[in-house]
């Protein structure tokens, strides 16, 4: 499942919109690069492909596993990450 986004910025001058375009589009890929599922070389790439062996992981790497628990404690497990391995089997 992709993600679409549509990006408006507002601001005083067209040199002010292309920074704040090019700030937001490079936190984007800086992102995409820890938290990809789809990009084998990302941090959740490397990570999805270790099996019972202790690896060190980014911090936001670390942040959203954690938070995916905690949705998954409070949704009852509908929110759950072995859905995806499941379904790509």
């Amino acid at each position: 499942m992709g993600t679409s986004l549509t990006l408006k910025i507002h601001a005083d001058s067209s040199a002010d919109a292309d920074r704040a375009e090019a700030a937001a589009l490079a936190e984007i890929d800086r992102l995409a690069k820890i938290l990809s599922c789809y990009d084998p070389q990302s941090e959740v790439g490397r990570f999805l492909r270790t099996r019972d062996q202790a690896v060190p992981v980014f911090a936001e790497l670390r942040e959203v596993l954690s938070l995916f628990d905690q949705w998954r404690t409070r949704s009852n497990g509908a929110l759950n990450a072995a859905a995806e391995t499941i379904s790509r089997a």
